[in-house]
């Protein structure tokens, strides 16, 4: 049986499952690498006059479900971002507000220093 798939098509297919696997593991670094490949075969396809869409079948899908990992993936960095935040701002010590609604930020206690009250 002959493969009707174009050359291009079938390189993206596999780049897109590369992809797939960076993203499920955390490799950023992978995906950056990967990105210029699939931007000049993203191209090769797109002015090739020879692929048929019925080719792009199994692409589309393949895209589409790398893109809803992407954004799962920045969900994911967007709330680490967000509680490593927190924490950086708790470090600073806890905030209050007074009567007229002004914030002010509690001094924290040195660790290991006791303080002694009478």
């Amino acid at each position: 049986m002959t493969n009707l798939r174009t050359h291009p098509v079938k390189e993206l297919e596999d780049l897109l499952d590369r992809e797939r696997d960076a993203l499920i593991n955390g490799d950023f670094d992978e995906i950056e690498r990967l990105l210029a490949r699939k931007s000049e075969l993203l191209h090769a396809i797109g002015t090739d006059e020879n692929v048929k869409a019925a080719e792009l079948d199994i692409t589309r899908k393949k895209i589409s479900a790398n893109r809803a990992l992407f954004n799962e993936a920045l969900t994911g960095i967007r709330s680490v971002s967000a509680r490593l935040e927190a924490l950086r701002a708790l470090r600073g010590g806890p905030v209050t507000y007074d009567v007229r609604g002004q914030s002010s930020r509690l001094d924290r206690i040195a660790p290991g220093r006791l303080e002694k009250r009478s």
